[in-house]
């Protein structure tokens, strides 16, 4: 009786010991499922499960695990800039094209010179606003920058152009250009203008 009696303790103290055992094995799961639960709640991918000590199959789940919301992370971020840039980038060339209507629209007595000024620039803006458009396309498609078109531009008649937009933007504001020489450099038109335009 006694040696059964023995027999069923130490049976005990073995299961005890190897759910304790099992337990902290399964740890680093326990703590990775309750992470991947937070994260999909939350949305917040900045969390991370605490790297184990140990370098076994488990640590390496971790690491794999964290390197694998690190990476979400960034591409989600990524995407985040790449919305935020689009909106600026558009907001531009969309904005001289409503001036540019709007001044039409309000002003049926506009001298025809002026008249078909604005709807050139109009125009313009609308052929500039499909190439940043493709662009866009062609950044979420490749997710990729889109390269540069070198090419001979006549910085002058850039800044002049821009001129005629940023005036139409202003509304109650006065613009006054200083006089300039002609300058050609080597770029991309569009980016020019725009960065001129901001």
């Amino acid at each position: 009786a006694m040696l059964l009696s023995l027999a069923a303790l130490g049976l005990a103290a073995a299961l005890l010991g190897g759910l304790l055992v099992a337990g902290q094995a399964l740890q680093p799961v326990t703590e990775l499922v309750a992470t991947a639960r937070a994260v999909s709640a939350s949305r917040d991918l900045s969390q991370r499960i605490p790297e184990p000590r140990q370098r076994d199959e488990l640590g390496t789940l971790t690491t794999t695990f964290n390197r694998m919301l690190a990476s979400i992370e960034q591409a989600y971020n990524a995407q985040q800039r790449f919305v935020a840039d689009a909106s600026h980038e558009l907001r531009a060339p969309l904005t001289a094209i409503q001036g540019n209507l709007e001044l039409v629209r309000r002003r049926p007595d506009l001298p025809g010179t002026e008249r078909v000024e604005a709807l050139n620039e109009a125009s313009r803006e609308a052929e500039r606003l499909t190439r940043l458009v493709a662009d866009l396309l062609a950044l979420a498609r490749a997710d990729a920058g889109v390269p540069i078109r070198w090419g001979s531009v006549d910085l002058d008649a850039v800044v002049l152009d821009t001129f005629q937009s940023g005036r139409a933007l202003a509304s109650d504001r006065t613009l006054h250009l200083d006089p300039f020489e002609p300058v050609r450099v080597c770029g991309d038109e569009d980016r020019l203008r725009q960065l001129v335009l901001i």
